[in-house]
């Protein structure tokens, strides 16, 4: 996958997740042209903090990178993701095994995505 200008802005935007939460490691994860998966982990939980959710994680990421692409865009206000995210738990090594190889041979399912569009590859000059 080749990112375009929003790919590049989603890809700054979750690594500035690791920068602003000292209490998440990002582990794998691919931006494809219509969704994203990662891997988020959350290494310590103070309950005595008021810490973030995974929810709130996800709906912030999202939030900022919506800001960006559109304001790329000159404040068009179409939609850049998808409603809601799904979560899995992942609690065994083999399970995060399993997953991060769904993750990395993602782009090799594109074409057999649902919203998936050919399109032409750009003339290198």
């Amino acid at each position: 996958m080749l990112p375009n200008a929003a790919g590049i802005i989603a890809h700054a935007q979750w690594q500035a997740t690791r920068e602003m939460r000292a209490n998440v490691e990002l582990h794998e994860y691919i931006i494809m042209p219509n969704h994203m998966h990662g891997i988020l982990e959350i290494t310590d939980v103070n309950e005595t903090a008021c810490e973030a959710t995974l929810g709130d994680m996800v709906r912030g990421y999202k939030s900022a990178v919506t800001r960006q692409v559109r304001a790329q865009q000159g404040g068009a206000q179409s939609a850049v993701w998808q409603r809601g995210f799904y979560e899995n738990v992942i609690r065994s090594e083999e399970a995060y095994l399993a997953m991060s190889r769904y993750i990395q041979t993602n782009p090799l399912r594109w074409e057999n995505d649902l919203y998936f569009v050919h399109t032409p590859p750009v003339p290198k000059r």
